[in-house]
């Protein structure tokens, strides 16, 4: 037999899930690039429009002191990591019921559409903070880290943590409608118990327990602390209690998809 005639050996499913994720995530940034003219500037402006008003807001206007930090800039780092694992959550929940179409493709498994989603999201927002901490540093802000690795640890356990509820809450979205809207309400008053405005140490100490227990701060403030040479980490920061809370979504999420797959991709 020839090379010609010769049939080609079958594709591991590594390769399939691979070569699928690819074009996932090209179909969503053309999709999200292609809405409208100029789309691409507004997808990147508007997160950092909103950002850049809370940094001069706060920082500014109402004069928050912080000895030896940029105050808008430290706020600034803390509202980024949240919309970034937020971003994260809610867009990769939405995944499934907006690629519908997509699922009459055997290859195509609706945990593919949120992986899809969470890796583009994550690289939008690390491209929305690099070209943040670029535009404070042309307008002479001192934006040198103290530990650059931990600052992007810490980006990588957030965007893990969203990662996680947009797996788990996903599938719970899908059978049962309700918990996508009920998910996305509650970010609200996590967004101001998460220490995204404020250091985590103007919390009264007798409650700085109970307000650790949200991983989002620890994730939050290891960011601040490897970015500021004069902030000091909390003792109350866990990098092992926000990977397990991580790790646990992640897992839960799993096994939600592998359970109930066939009925996900269900009109």
């Amino acid at each position: 037999m020839s090379d010609g005639t010769r049939s080609q050996s079958p594709r591991s499913s590594l390769s399939v899930t691979r070569s699928v994720l690819y074009a996932l995530v090209l179909r969503e940034a053309v999709t999200r690039i292609s809405l409208e003219r100029g789309a691409w500037i507004w997808l990147l402006l508007e997160p950092g429009e909103h950002v850049v008003f809370l940094m001069l807001w706060h920082g500014l206007i109402q004069h928050h002191l912080i000895p030896g930090i940029n105050a808008p800039l430290f706020i600034g780092v803390g509202v980024l990591s949240f919309f970034m694992m937020r971003s994260v959550a809610t867009r990769g929940m939405d995944a499934i019921s907006a690629n519908m179409a997509l699922f009459s493709y055997r290859q195509i498994k609706a945990i593919d559409t949120v992986l899809a989603r969470a890796f583009l999201e994550g690289f939008l927002y690390l491209l929305i903070c690099v070209l943040l901490i670029a535009g404070c540093g042309l307008f002479g802000v001192d934006i040198s880290m103290k530990d650059p690795l931990r600052v992007l640890f810490g980006f990588f356990m957030l965007w893990s943590l969203g990662l996680g509820l947009a797996l788990t809450f996903s599938a719970c979205a899908k059978l049962v409608p309700e918990v996508g809207q009920i998910v996305k309400m509650s970010f609200g008053p996590i967004y101001y118990m998460s220490a995204t405005l404020y250091p985590s140490s103007w919390i009264p100490a007798s409650v700085r327990p109970l307000f650790f227990m949200n991983p989002i701060v620890s994730g939050v403030e290891m960011i601040r602390a490897g970015f500021f040479e004069a902030y000091h980490e909390p003792d109350l920061v866990s990098p092992a209690y926000l990977g397990i809370c991580s790790l646990v979504l992640v897992v839960s999420g799993l096994f939600l998809h592998a359970r109930f797959g066939r009925k996900l991709v269900e009109r």
